[in-house]
């Protein structure tokens, strides 16, 4: 009979338990697809080259924006980037946007000059590889942390993102 009653409690737990853990897991899939921000990654090789470039391209909801890269004493904390490291490649250099940030000079808030970044921006860092051999079936794991704000002032965090960086085609070098 103990047996009997174990499997009963067993079975009643399931029917209770996973609705619920469904239905959690619907409603924080629905908030990520609410999400004001985007994100792709993919990179790209020079054309006869050992050399390519990792770009992370962001898309901000109107009315939203992120932090710059740059670390702004008494300022808010800044949006970071980084990569996976690994013995296959070596970055020359650290993350850049394609576009420069909006600058406020006295932001109420923190009372201090900030800058941020709205609609799209593409974040890109060079890096070198160590053997051309594999350069298109590479995977770089590329990171990212930060905060989306509204207009309003309310932030969410955006802690340890990361996202898969494909290949996405050749480039000719500029001249």
């Amino acid at each position: 009979m103990l047996s009997n009653s174990k499997n009963i409690a067993f079975a009643l737990t399931w029917f209770l338990i996973l609705p619920l853990a469904t239905s959690s897991w619907a409603q924080s899939q629905l908030q990520e697809d609410e999400e004001p921000i985007k994100f792709s990654a993919e990179y790209q090789i020079e054309e006869g080259s050992t050399r390519g470039v990792i770009l992370l391209s962001v898309n901000i909801q109107e009315d939203h924006y992120i932090y710059s890269l740059s670390e702004i004493e008494n300022g808010p904390p800044p949006s970071k980037i980084g990569v996976e490291q690994s013995a296959a490649f070596k970055l020359t250099d650290k993350f850049l946007p394609d576009s420069k940030p909006i600058v406020i000079e006295h932001d109420p808030v923190y009372e201090c000059r900030i800058e941020k970044h709205k609609g799209k921006v593409v974040f890109w860092v060079p890096f070198e590889l160590s053997d051309r051999s594999s350069s298109e079936q590479m995977t770089f794991e590329v990171n990212f942390e930060g905060a989306v704000c509204s207009k309003t002032g309310s932030c969410r965090l955006l802690r340890d993102r990361k996202f898969e960086a494909k290949f996405s085609g050749y480039y000719r070098p500029r001249n």
